[in-house]
């Protein structure tokens, strides 16, 4: 089990995902402290959204490489290149092959809601980093610590 913050505690996350104050607005990914729930954010962009993703080598999981000019993310500006995705809808990512989390953000509606992580992929993914259980429990507001498989 990867190092857990046992300062954490359980958070309302209807109230945690507003990236508007979350997040810094003139800053691309830089490394966060990824055991601090605010470093991620509920996004919910319209199809088509304009963002490529990439796997990240060495470390896996997927994150956001391009935001297309003009397109949704781009207007919405929330999104930015350095992004880790760590959930789409209710599913966690972190740590899935791109292949799976395209399937994921293809079965999304209309509208894709998903979660991102403000910092690198290191920071996310590193020994030190959060187990896939602490983003189930901190992050995604999932408890099973099924959504993994």
């Amino acid at each position: 089990n990867k190092n857990p913050d046992k300062r954490s505690v359980h958070v309302d996350h209807s109230e945690l995902y507003d990236l508007d104050t979350a997040f810094s607005e003139d800053t691309d990914a830089v490394i966060s402290n990824p055991f601090n729930i605010y470093n991620y954010g509920w996004v919910n962009i319209e199809k088509p959204m304009g963002i490529l993703f990439q796997e990240n080598k060495v470390v896996g999981g997927a994150c956001v490489i391009k935001i297309i000019k003009k397109g949704n993310a781009d207007r919405e500006g929330l999104v930015k290149i350095g992004d880790q995705l760590v959930a789409v809808e209710n599913n966690t990512v972190v740590g899935k092959s791109l292949k799976v989390v395209l399937e994921y953000l293809n079965r999304t509606p209309s509208t894709t809601k998903f979660i991102v992580y403000r910092g690198t992929g290191e920071s996310l993914y590193s020994s030190d980093g959060p187990s896939f259980d602490w983003i189930d429990l901190h992050v995604t507001g999932n408890s099973s610590g099924n959504t993994h498989s």
